[in-house]
């Protein structure tokens, strides 16, 4: 939904686009370049950021660094060009068989992206609506019984039928299933979320206190070998000052892999 701004209606309208143009899409070519064309601008959108990890922080030249994050981005929308591809070419004649296969292969094609080739997670569907928002009641109370995958099926199936709503030709749906579908699975979405609150998770025992540590260490001095016993001796002050019953540190707080790290480092 843009965060921080938080269109949570932008999703819908985004994938209900492009439901109702792979179900007009003549040949399976033109399914797949409608999803490699989609899948670009979703990953350009979201994961672009990695130039900056590449120039800034890993001192690639600002040119190479935007061409390979284009190519990471073009790499990541072959799993949207599958799944479209494949709708296109299963071809629904039926609104809601239709929504259905859009939804599945999307989701298996997001599924294979989280695991294949160590995996990558980012963007997927059904964390869009984790923070909140006027629609998140819709997709978010299916995340503790079905999982992320599960939300992204269910945001993928309601924009495919969405679409048929819409649409005049290639797809149709009745007056009454125009309606009483998408409710239906608005007011399941909205039950199983006021559900989530009261009995998908209880407190137990007394409350845990938890300190956060950040050493603020600037990403241009992290990984320099001269600061590493710099930086070790900044995380151990501050563990030995903390306070909380659980210590939780930032992702790579220490600029080494666990068999570098002295082992009686660790035992303190």
């Amino acid at each position: 939904g843009f965060a921080p701004i938080g269109w949570w209606w932008f999703p819908y309208l985004g994938f209900a686009a492009l439901a109702g143009l792979i179900a007009r899409a003549p040949t399976v070519r033109r399914g797949a370049l409608l999803g490699l064309v989609f899948g670009l601008a979703y990953f350009l959108a979201g994961v672009s950021w990695v130039r900056v990890s590449l120039n800034e922080f890993g001192g690639m030249p600002l040119p190479l660094a935007w061409f390979s994050a284009f190519l990471f981005c073009a790499i990541l929308a072959l799993y949207p060009t599958l799944a479209c591809a494949f709708t296109a070419w299963a071809k629904p004649r039926s609104p809601v068989f239709f929504a259905f296969v859009f939804a599945s292969a999307w989701t298996f094609a997001e599924y294979l992206r989280a695991h294949l080739f160590t995996g990558f997670e980012w963007l997927s569907v059904g964390v869009v609506f984790a923070g909140g928002g006027a629609g998140s009641g819709i997709t978010r109370g299916l995340a503790p019984v079905l999982g992320v995958f599960g939300a992204s099926w269910a945001t993928l199936f309601l924009s495919a039928i969405v679409a048929a709503s819409l649409m005049r030709g290639a797809l149709t749906l009745s007056r009454a299933t125009r309606y009483v579908l998408p409710i239906g699975i608005a007011v399941c979405g909205f039950a199983l979320s006021s559900m989530a609150v009261l009995e998908f998770s209880n407190p137990n025992g007394a409350p845990l206190r938890v300190s956060l540590l950040q050493g603020n260490v600037p990403q241009s001095m992290k990984w320099e070998p001269e600061k590493f016993v710099q930086t070790l001796q900044l995380y151990e002050k501050l563990v030995a000052q903390a306070k909380g019953e659980l210590i939780i540190l930032p992702e790579t707080a220490l600029p080494a892999p666990l068999s570098r790290i002295p082992p009686e480092y660790i035992e303190k």
